[in-house]
């Protein structure tokens, strides 16, 4: 990996975020972290990849906000796709607190997939497959395993419905879709109960709190019955 300028505040941040998150990370982890929103700010000075100008911002919500989906993740090594990944979030940070998983990221943007794999030549992680893509009903990102994967998380899209339609049939069986949501309106939990019914899923719907940016969150877990 190569090694970048040590950032103190990054890392501050860093550390101060999986402390109040209760996260145990290996020191290799918390320096990939750290790298990882380091190459983030300097990407970010010419490439638009993310609202934040200030890392410790950055830190506070993409790392606070993809802290709260470990509880609900498989305890062992698993396989996932994340879905409108843009920079990373949370899918290239899941691969890097859980280095033994297998991660496919999906984005349309062509400049934030090269960002991603610069980033995982830099970090020198393995075992994670950066795809431009535009992922539509029937797709099949290449490389997925033929089982399918046991984890489809997205951070970027906006409705349940259509995340389910997009993804059922590259879920494993077991596996579970998690859509990662601000306020989940209950209008919309009603009309996704409904038409969760087609599919044979059942929602259940977790409020966890990204202690570090101090937000409410609200996790949709959609899994067959």
């Amino acid at each position: 990996m190569r090694h970048l300028p040590r950032n103190i505040r990054i890392r501050d941040e860093v550390e101060g975020c999986l402390a109040v998150a209760g996260h145990h990370a290996t020191e290799e982890a918390v320096g990939r972290l750290c790298s990882y929103f380091a190459l983030l700010m300097e990407w970010n000075q010419r490439v638009n990849l993310t609202g934040f100008r200030d890392p410790a911002g950055a830190v506070r919500k993409h790392l606070g906000d993809t802290l709260t989906l470990l509880p609900h993740l498989p305890s062992c090594n698993f396989s996932f796709l994340d879905i409108g990944t843009g920079a990373g979030v949370p899918g290239l940070l899941l691969k890097i607190l859980r280095p033994g998983a297998d991660a496919w990221l999906v984005d349309a943007v062509r400049k934030k997939v090269s960002f991603l794999c610069y980033a995982v030549a830099t970090l020198a992680l393995t075992g994670v497959h950066p795809l431009h893509m535009r992922l539509q009903k029937g797709a099949r990102p290449p490389g997925l395993p033929e089982e399918g994967v046991d984890v489809v998380v997205s951070q970027a899209m906006t409705s349940v419905t259509q995340l389910v339609r997009l993804s059922a049939g590259l879920l494993a069986d077991g596996g579970r879709i998690i859509a990662m949501k601000g306020r989940y309106a209950e209008d919309d939990r009603r009309r996704d109960l409904v038409l969760m019914k087609e599919f044979g899923m059942e929602i259940r719907i977790v409020h966890p709190k990204n202690v570090s940016a101090g937000k409410e969150r609200s996790l949709v877990i959609v899994s067959r019955r």
